[in-house]
């Protein structure tokens, strides 16, 4: 609010409190300031709009000026109140007492201790060393011998052969491709659930055991399913399971009846996501991918 002749004004300085653009013509002169965010009025001391940073500053009302800290603090351009230090009074000047003793502690230890430091190198005293002219020469490590190749026996000719061994070894699993004609193929993805048999149905008949096929095409078409996995028919057999084939289907199958009764009654267990039997770990280890 304007002072009755104790105001003045000039169209060509368009500021007033704090440095705000002055908006003379909503309320009358002096009595609204456009702060960058929010309107002000001076009169009351208070903002028209809400305080963007309301959330912020909840112990706040949201159209306080400054924080109600109109002494020693500012607006910051209509968000939040910013403090600014007034050296008015005695307390002014001990603060202004204080700094500079401050400051001028730092610059004297400061140089100091530069001082101490080119004191130290001016006194460091010489070190009775002969300059380095040469190199000693470095000793390569000799080459080692080569070994002449150990020469065989000559085998007599009345020396009996030695005997093959009776078992062959057994193929590594998951060694890299075989032959396509050593494939099996189950309708379907490789997860334990899948290459677990079912109970009663894979169990009994001529083609007990986990159904597969010779080909991947019949084993989709057979289960329905849009992919196959396929199984490698060496890596079975190396891990102790059986490939007993009918025609074009192939049952897998471990060494007894009652082994493959406690496979098969895995399975419910498999699907609710309990441990798989030995057996259908044996399959997933043969699976060479899905086609």
């Amino acid at each position: 609010m304007q002072i009755t002749e104790r105001t003045g004004s000039s169209s060509s300085y368009r500021y007033g409190f704090q440095g705000q653009e002055k908006d003379d013509e909503i309320k009358g002169e002096g009595n609204s300031l456009n702060y960058t965010f929010r309107m002000h009025d001076p009169r009351i001391g208070r903002f028209f709009a809400v305080d963007p940073l309301f959330k912020e500053y909840p112990h706040y009302t949201p159209y306080s000026f400054s924080g109600n800290k109109v002494t020693n603090h500012i607006e910051r351009e209509g968000l939040e109140e910013e403090a600014v230090a007034v050296f008015c009074g005695p307390p002014g000047w001990v603060y202004i007492a204080a700094k500079w003793v401050v400051i001028g502690t730092a610059a004297y230890l400061t140089v100091k201790a530069a001082d101490n430091v080119i004191d130290n190198y001016r006194n460091a005293p010489e070190l009775d060393t002969e300059p380095v002219t040469s190199l000693p020469k470095v000793q390569t490590a000799q080459k080692p011998k080569t070994m002449a190749p150990k020469k065989e026996p000559t085998p007599s000719p009345n020396a009996k052969p030695k005997p093959k061994p009776v078992n062959p070894p057994v193929p590594p699993i998951n060694s890299g491709d075989d032959d396509d004609d050593k494939y099996v193929y189950r309708g379907g993805n490789p997860g334990d659930a899948n290459l677990t048999p079912r109970p009663t149905k894979d169990t009994e008949g001529p083609k007990r055991g986990l159904s597969t096929f010779t080909t991947a095409t019949e084993a989709k078409e057979k289960s329905g399913k849009k992919v196959a996995t396929k199984i490698s028919v060496i890596a079975l057999k190396a891990q102790g399971l059986t490939v007993d084939y009918i025609g074009t289907h192939a049952s897998i199958r471990p060494a007894t009846q009652k082994e493959l009764d406690d496979w098969a009654a895995t399975k419910q267990k498999v699907i609710d996501g309990g441990e798989s039997h030995k057996n259908t770990k044996k399959v997933k280890a043969a699976v060479r991918g899905v086609e």
